[in-house]
């Protein structure tokens, strides 16, 4: 049994040193040039600080940080709104990040979906008269020849009730150039109802479709 070299205390072991003072003050492994033994104490109410705080860099403690917090907050505002933002990380507020469902562009009314720009009753005054948009000049209130309907009854029989791009079922007999008064058999082809709604649009690139079909394939 061995005696301490600092203190005179009897060791446990054959150490040179007792517990306490292998662990303390300049023997301590985590003795860092003297650093933890500063003192340092707080710039506000001047309360003495814990230990590592020299080494932390504290200068206040919580009660005077939260005031000092407190006083130099830094206001954050909003791009859009100019609204004071909770965080700095948050460049706009949650209204404006989350403005709910949009309004109808026609008459302000609120709509159902996200993605919608006009109720339903705006949409369809879209679909109707002039601003259809597959109105041309009011030619689809042109009425249809006397004897329509025995020539479209031939027509389809022609092509067996068969449209000529998809080839399902079909009734709606089609003008290739679009004038109700030309029924001759070239002018004429069998479309389905998807295929017809289509056609009316787009009119310059379906006539010349449909006349090189005509002209090199059915009456070639």
């Amino acid at each position: 049994m061995n005696k301490c070299i600092d203190c005179g205390k009897q060791t446990k072991g054959f150490g040179k040193r007792c517990y306490s003072c292998s662990n303390s003050g300049i023997n301590s492994s985590n003795y860092i040039d003297g650093r933890t033994n500063k003192k340092c104490y707080c710039l506000d109410c001047g309360k003495k600080l814990s230990r590592n705080s020299y080494i932390k860099k504290i200068k206040r403690c919580r009660k005077c940080w939260k005031i000092f917090k407190k006083k130099n907050k830094k206001i954050y505002l909003c791009k859009l709104c100019k609204k004071p933002v909770s965080d700095y990380r948050h460049s706009i507020c949650y209204k404006c990040a989350n403005p709910g469902k949009p309004k109808c562009m026609d008459c302000n009314k609120q709509l159902k979906r996200y993605n919608a720009i006009r109720c339903k009753s705006c949409a369809q005054k879209l679909k109707i008269g002039k601003l259809a948009p597959g109105y041309i000049h009011g030619k689809a209130y042109e009425p249809y020849s006397l004897n329509w309907k025995s020539i479209s009854e031939s027509i389809r029989k022609k092509f067996k009730y068969r449209c000529i791009i998809c080839n399902c079922f079909s009734k709606s007999v089609h003008h290739i150039d679009y004038n109700k008064q030309n029924n001759k058999k070239e002018n004429l082809i069998l479309l389905c109802k998807k295929h017809h709604a289509i056609t009316n649009g787009n009119r310059d690139y379906w006539y010349a479709y449909f006349t090189y079909i005509m002209e090199n394939f059915i009456y070639g």
